[in-house]
Formats: C-alpha cells, structure tokens, sequence
C-alpha cells in the first residue's frame, strides 16, 4: 500500500494508479503510516518545523 500511495501522491495518472484520480471539494486529506509517508518524494510535504 505504501508502494500504491506513493505512485498515486507523484502524479500518476487515474490509469496507473486509481486513488490518483480522489480528490475532495475543498481539499484530499491521505492519512498515511510512517512506511508508506517516507515514500514520499519530500516536494509532496513541508519540511518538519522542530
């Protein structure tokens, strides 16, 4: 699943990755665990503020 959010959050399109075609009214809130968020390429999220 982490693989899946990754591909879907890096702009893949709606065939390669269904869950890359969701998108909310106001915003898209993706509730991830630590594996699939350090996947991520850091572009997608602001760096943590200590």
């Amino acid at each position: 699943k982490a693989n899946a959010a990754a591909i879907a959050l890096s702009g893949a399109g709606e065939v390669q990755a269904p869950a890359a075609g969701a998108y909310g009214r106001s915003r898209t809130l993706w509730l991830l665990d630590a594996a699939a968020a350090s996947q991520l390429p850091p572009e997608l999220y602001p760096p943590a503020v200590a």
